[in-house]
């Protein structure tokens, strides 16, 4: 098997340098974006300041938590793509662990956007609460829920990779 040479070196260098980077940086952004989820949606329940009445009802804290679980399942996936980039920083590049990164937070980008598209706007419905229809045509959630989709088959594509890999290995 050749050895690498110095350019291979340096753009592994850089790989794991800039995964480590973004690493870091979608940790602080899962961190600050599960505050602000909890402060937007609960926050102003929790302290009653509802500009439209004045107390929360049960109905309420319902539709809240119903908005807030597909955002965490979002800030979930983010938090597992920061562990896929930390697999990169430590130069594991085929791995099944890493496989099984992209595979959930797939799934996680996946269920989140099918429940904003399907399933909240029933949820409010039957709380009557605004918005009053049963499917919210929402592109951006479309996109999301079809990148996650995409990445789930991507992780198969990665779990076979890491096999080939292995079976390299074992041969050299």
């Amino acid at each position: 098997m050749a050895e690498p040479t110095e350019a291979q070196d340096v753009e592994t260098d850089d790989l794991r340098h800039t995964s480590r980077r973004l690493g870091q940086a979608l940790a602080g952004l899962a961190v600050a974006l599960a505050v602000l989820i909890v402060l937007e949606r609960f926050g102003a329940l929790a302290f009653h300041a509802g500009a439209y009445r004045d107390g929360a009802t049960g109905s309420d804290w319902l539709l809240a938590l119903a908005k807030a679980l597909p955002e965490a399942l979002v800030v979930v996936a983010l938090w597992w793509i920061r562990g896929a980039l930390a697999a990169f920083a430590s130069g594991e590049y085929f791995t099944p662990a890493l496989a099984q990164a992209l595979r959930r937070t797939g799934i996680a980008l996946a269920i989140a956007a099918a429940f904003v598209v399907a399933v909240l706007p029933s949820i409010a419905r039957a709380l009557g609460q605004p918005p009053g229809y049963l499917i919210a045509l929402d592109v951006n959630s479309f996109a999301l829920g079809a990148v996650g989709i995409a990445l789930t088959l991507i992780s198969h594509v990665l779990r076979r990779a890491a096999a080939l890999q292995a079976e390299l290995d074992e041969i050299f």
